[in-house]
């Protein structure tokens, strides 16, 4: 009987297991392929197209007429019966009303170019956090590869230790060092799962699928232009033309709203009757009359509005001018020192598998070992930090201007 349960455990636990293994997929990405594949399955992406989604129901929501009133009387008093239907209409601000659409039409104008310019971020985010993910694999590789060295050189360390040759204190600098590298190798490690999660849950790939991406990064040189090339492009970046068409829209509010200083008017047409000899059409007017409130305190909130606009638009400029410029400098600076240092970082390992082998032969002591190995793991952070940096500040430019800059 206990057989038979456990029987019956063990394959209900099969098929759990099958059942999330049938669910997991192996997703592979090429870098080129990201715009496409962000498109259909990223959620923020998602996100920003609802955004825009809103802003458009919000200029429905406000634009809308009211509906019409129907109303019905019945009097009957003293041998006298008096009856009518009516059929009213309110027009909120009709004279202001066009000036209103002009106005949402503008936002909505704003909010279109503003979804366009969070697209071109979204996508520069996920380009770096792809080229960081395949870095980090060739880095954690590398501090892999320095660990094995160490560990090598440690247990020469030891062997000598024991024989007499080398003291305690250099015994014990050299496990010290194992162990600040091992632990420099377990942060990275998981700076990488914590980089992987967020960028998976960025693109929309789920947790459990297997994820392969496809493009080798290595360094690519760019050919770029001038600092002032680029600043002439500011004024196309769809944020900044946001701004404006923000500005703009305010203003015809503000212009709108000093029209509607009347607020509404109410038409109605119907029918009288009052028995037994009168029956006739009716029809009437209101209107709203400004003693207490001219509308100026919602005209004056929009002109307001349109001021904070107009120098938020000023202020944007002037950032994304100094901000492109430094980009520019940033990514030529790089260059220069990515050409050289690709080149020797791809010859670096041999001459750290001599070094092993010098250490090992008695021709460099231990301090000198330990601080070459230092020196490589400080010299390697550093390289992959520029090399990654490179790389964002080129996708950031790209996002600024709307020029293709790079491709793998």
């Amino acid at each position: 009987m206990l057989y038979r349960a456990s029987w019956f455990l063990c394959a209900g636990l099969m098929l759990c297991v099958t059942a999330v293994i049938a669910r997991a997929e192996t997703v592979t990405i090429r870098f080129n392929d990201l715009t496409d594949f962000a498109e259909t399955h990223s959620p923020r992406t998602k996100i920003i197209k609802y955004e825009f989604d809103r802003t458009r129901a919000e200029r429905d929501e406000e634009l809308q007429w009211s509906n019409p009133e129907l109303s019905y009387y019945r009097d009957n008093v003293d041998q006298s019966e008096e009856s009518q239907v009516t059929l009213g209409k309110r027009f909120e601000a009709p004279w202001a009303y066009f000036k209103k659409r002009s106005s949402w039409n503008d936002r909505l104008t704003s909010a279109k170019l503003q979804q366009k310019q969070s697209g071109l971020d979204h996508l520069a985010a996920l380009k770096t956090g792809y080229v960081r993910l395949q870095l980090f694999n060739e880095y954690l590789l590398r501090l892999g590869q320095l660990k094995e060295i160490l560990t090598d050189a440690s247990h020469v360390a030891t062997s000598r230790y024991s024989e007499g040759h080398l003291s305690g204190v250099e015994e014990h600098l050299i496990q010290m060092s194992v162990i600040s590298l091992n632990a420099s190798y377990l942060t990275a490690r998981q700076e990488q799962r914590e980089t992987t999660a967020r960028w998976r849950a960025a693109t929309g790939i789920s947790a459990d699928d297997s994820l392969i991406l496809e493009t080798d990064i290595a360094y690519e040189s760019i050919e770029l232009r001038s600092s002032a090339h680029y600043v002439a492009l500011i004024e196309t970046q769809p944020e900044l033309q946001a701004k404006v068409a923000l500005q703009q829209a305010f203003s015809k509010r503000a212009a709108a709203e000093r029209a509607g200083f009347i607020p509404s008017l109410y038409l109605y047409i119907g029918q009288k009757k009052i028995s037994p000899d009168f029956d006739g059409f009716m029809a009437g007017a209101s209107l709203s009359l400004p003693l207490f409130n001219r509308n100026g305190a919602a005209s004056r909130k929009y002109e307001v509005e349109s001021a904070i606009a107009l120098n938020e638009a000023k202020l944007h400029r002037s950032h994304l001018t100094g901000y492109v410029q430094a980009l520019v400098r940033s990514i030529s600076e790089s260059q220069l020192s990515l050409a050289t240092e690709a080149a020797h970082f791809d010859e670096d390992m041999e001459a750290l598998n001599n070094l092993l082998y010098t250490y090992e032969e008695g021709w460099m002591t231990l301090n000198e070992l330990l601080n070459a190995i230092q020196i490589e793991v400080n010299g390697l952070k550093d390289y992959y930090d520029q090399f990654i940096r490179y790389y964002e500040n080129i996708f950031a430019l790209e996002a600024l201007t709307g020029e293709l800059l790079v491709s793998f």
